[in-house]
């Protein structure tokens, strides 16, 4: 009986043993749920954390954008109505920021407690068409490559916060698409 060939699965070397307990046999519902809460926390908790750092990135840039408001730091001589376009970028940057918190509303622990915010964002779509218009007059006008950036800086960022958005949804999807592959094992 020795010479007869028995074939093994492969199984991938793994670090953890965590890991393994979960390959290797069926999870009953109890096990499923934990599993599926477990990935559901880690979602949450990154997706806070990420949007935590965007709404700082954020906000950063929106309070140099008011500071270039009242006072121009630029060497050459700005676009055309400097001013009212660092109020554009300002309130791009206002808009964004909105996206991001009413995000933070839907994945929080408690949202009861922000509920009285009912202020409703300007789609991503068209912050990102608004925060285009300054750099096109500086393009426009021929201002040096440093003035296009900086009038360029809440486009950047609004591509960055659409990025963390789209993301932190498919992770959520990701989970709740996880709950819907659940199986059911009848005596385990």
């Amino acid at each position: 009986m020795d010479n007869v060939r028995r074939r093994l699965p492969f199984k991938a070397e793994r670090e953890e043993e965590e890991e393994d307990k979960y390959d290797s046999r069926f999870l009953d519902e109890q096990e499923q749920e934990q599993l599926i809460s477990d990935l559901r926390e880690r979602a949450t908790r990154s997706s806070g954390q990420i949007l935590f750092l965007s709404q700082t990135i954020v906000g950063l840039s929106c309070s140099i954008h008011i500071i270039f408001f009242f006072k121009y730091f630029l060497n050459d001589e700005p676009i055309v109505f400097p001013r009212l376009f660092a109020l554009v970028q300002v309130f791009v940057l206002a808009s964004d920021f909105l996206l991001l918190s009413s995000e933070s509303r839907k994945i929080s622990q408690y949202p009861e407690q922000n509920s009285n915010l009912n202020v409703k964002p300007l789609s991503i779509q068209w912050i990102t068409a608004i925060s285009l218009i300054s750099p096109f007059v500086s393009l426009i006008s021929k201002k040096g490559w440093y003035q296009t950036g900086w009038w360029a800086i809440a486009c950047i960022i609004t591509v960055f916060v659409w990025i963390v958005l789209r993301d932190i949804r498919s992770g959520i999807e990701s989970v709740e698409s996880l709950e819907n592959l659940r199986y059911d094992v009848k005596g385990a």
